[in-house]
């Protein structure tokens, strides 16, 4: 450099969730286990964890959760996931895809993403708990109330799609994904 020192480059980072931001896990969810738990409502939740309330297991639930991420390369993502993506990357983000999902589930996630031409993305992170990504000053678009939290108070940007268990939640608030993009600067 001129100056003989370092360039000072700060990166815009991204955290970006899928599951009830990017698609619809839930509708596919609820169908899934109503086959099984007949009790199970054809309504979107109000509660975060709210299975246990019609006798579903821990283990049953994610049992179900993880035979409906086999089968998301079948889903379309929301209205205006790919909007999300354009603007994103117009914005200069670094964009880090981030899902609560097991471990090895990355590359079934890139097909869905490449197929549904959401990209670029610089990576993909799936597993147990997404929350050391995050860092101050990222942009966090996600769902659940606990990330949600988590990244406010660290001093995190959050945007997340309203959704009944994170409704009134701190950060901004965003009817659909064509809105929030509209919103990310």
């Amino acid at each position: 450099y001129p100056d003989g020192g370092h360039q000072n480059i700060m990166t815009k980072r991204c955290i970006l969730d899928v599951d009830g931001t990017l698609w619809d896990l839930h509708r596919p969810l609820r169908k899934m286990l109503r086959a099984f738990y007949p009790a199970v409502p054809d309504t979107i939740p109000t509660e975060w964890n709210w299975y246990g309330a019609y006798g579903i297991t821990d283990e049953a639930f994610y049992a179900a959760v993880d035979a409906i991420h086999k089968q998301q390369i079948d889903y379309p993502p929301l209205p205006g996931a790919r909007e999300l993506f354009i603007t994103l990357n117009a914005h200069k983000y670094e964009i880090i895809v981030a899902s609560h999902r097991r471990n090895g589930a990355a590359p079934a996630l890139a097909r869905w993403l490449e197929k549904n031409e959401l990209e670029p993305y610089s990576g993909i992170y799936t597993g147990p708990d997404k929350l050391f990504l995050i860092r101050k000053n990222d942009l966090v678009v996600d769902d659940a109330p606990t990330t949600i939290s988590y990244s406010w108070n660290i001093g995190a940007e959050v945007h997340y799609l309203d959704w009944p268990w994170n409704r009134g939640m701190v950060g901004k608030s965003h009817e659909n994904l064509c809105e929030m993009a509209e919103g990310i600067t």
